[in-house]
């Protein structure tokens, strides 16, 4: 009975160190894929728009990855003034099928900058 309890004891340690599916992880904000999904995201909102500044995301695993990223975005107007705005994004990808979609953004239009 002893050896059963010993092996259940490392099978669930086993399993409390893997990520579980569908749960939301934090992002490396400097990787270099979180970095490019960013600048694509940016451009997709609109061409005048430029990713100033990554601050945090999650990913989470489904068919595909849902990220939700929240992100400091400039958007550049020609004769205006460049604008920052702090904005939560949520983007849908499929890297192996070339996928990519925009779930939802908002952008706050406050009068105070964001942090920076």
């Amino acid at each position: 009975m002893n050896a059963f309890a010993i092996i259940l004891f490392f099978e669930l340690v086993a399993i409390a160190g893997c990520q579980l599916v569908g749960t939301p992880e934090d992002v490396d904000v400097n990787d270099k894929d979180i970095q490019r999904l960013a600048k694509v995201t940016a451009k997709t909102i609109g061409k005048e728009y430029e990713l100033w500044k990554l601050i945090s995301g999650t990913e989470q695993v489904v068919n595909g990855r849902l990220y939700s990223l929240e992100l400091v975005m400039q958007r550049k107007i020609k004769g205006s003034k460049n604008i920052k705005r702090r904005c939560n994004v949520i983007v849908y990808e499929i890297k192996s099928e070339g996928y990519l979609e925009i779930e939802e953004f908002h952008c706050y239009f406050a009068n105070k900058e964001p942090v920076s």
